[in-house]
């Protein structure tokens, strides 16, 4: 996984948002992460650079991980077949 982390100001807003993107490996495009706001321009800058260290983003992609692993396991046919759906 590739991580892209950007600051932008958006028309009319006094703050600035800072983003973390995501983009999977055979993938194009990158996805949203996390987002915040913040008032001034070197609180998005220290937002990005916690967000950057090696913990962080080590755990993002566990989490991330663990996420799909679950998304997996649940569409899974052996889990679709304990129930029974209403068509």
């Amino acid at each position: 996984m590739i991580s892209l982390f950007q600051i932008y100001q958006r028309n009319g807003e006094d703050g600035f948002r800072a983003e973390h993107l995501i983009r999977y490996p055979n993938d194009e495009d990158y996805y949203p992460h996390t987002e915040v706001y913040r008032s001034d321009i070197d609180e998005a800058r220290e937002w990005i650079k916690e967000q950057m260290k090696d913990e962080n983003l080590k755990h993002t992609y566990e989490r991330i991980q663990l996420a799909n692993e679950a998304m997996a396991s649940f569409y899974s046919n052996e889990n679709r077949s304990k129930y029974e759906y209403n068509e």
